[in-house]
């Protein structure tokens, strides 16, 4: 099975290019989601948030069932470096688990590609298992832009999100396709379908090469979650 790795910084269209991907027949893993489906209340990663950062964190925190204030939460990660780090050590095992299982059963049901979208690819280290990698990237300045106009964030705000993230200049080297998204739609799209014609073909010839590797990609992954383990 071909992994291939998506990513972007924010607000680059990394989910435009998810999109239309999957409009190509593409199957998508959204880890973003699947962050947002493990942080629910009752779940494992919202027990160790809780844990992290305390209630302070939820919505209401007199309430034990109260849900992660998202909005809050990602503000103080983005310009605190440590609440980055407990963010990211309290989520990555359980989003490690989640996309595993994804892994695993699309690797069941013999898919010969299957695509992860990850902001975080080349900050956890997981780009070493996907091939070939996509990046979306967008000038600095373009993607400020969209962040006030989509979030209604102050221009302080928006700089304090961009510079959180590793510049995209050093991933590039490291993905096959790089994908400009400087606001054309249709030329992003078009562009997105054709990378999902290239990492169709040969498909067949990765499958047949590359052993199964099932017990494989459950060691690397148990192995980069290691790496998150509180």
């Amino acid at each position: 099975m071909r992994i291939v790795g998506l990513t972007g910084n924010i607000a680059a269209g990394k989910s435009t290019v998810a999109a239309a991907l999957a409009a190509g027949g593409l199957p998508v893993i959204d880890c973003d989601a699947l962050a947002h489906a493990a942080a629910q209340p009752g779940r494992w990663a919202y027990r160790r948030l809780v844990r992290a950062f305390g209630r302070a964190i939820t919505v209401d925190p007199s309430d034990p069932a109260s849900p992660i204030d998202r909005v809050s939460l990602g503000a103080l990660a983005f310009v605190d470096p440590a609440a980055r780090r407990k963010l990211n050590g309290a989520t990555h095992l359980p989003i490690t688990v989640a996309l595993l299982c994804r892994l695993i059963a699309a690797w069941a049901a013999c898919r010969l590609v299957v695509v992860v979208d990850m902001p975080l690819l080349f900050e956890t280290g997981a780009w070493r298992a996907t091939r070939p990698r996509v990046l979306v990237d967008a000038p600095e300045e373009v993607r400020a832009a969209r962040l006030r106009a989509r979030d209604g964030l102050s221009p302080a705000a928006a700089g304090d999100r961009i510079a959180a993230q590793a510049p995209a200049a050093g991933k590039a080297g490291r993905c096959a396709f790089v994908i400009r998204n400087e606001g054309n739609l249709d030329e992003v799209r078009a562009t997105a379908a054709s990378v999902g014609v290239a990492v169709r073909r040969g498909a067949w010839v990765h499958a047949l090469v590359t052993p199964p590797g099932l017990a494989g990609l459950v060691g690397a992954g148990v192995l980069a979650a290691r790496r998150w383990w509180m």
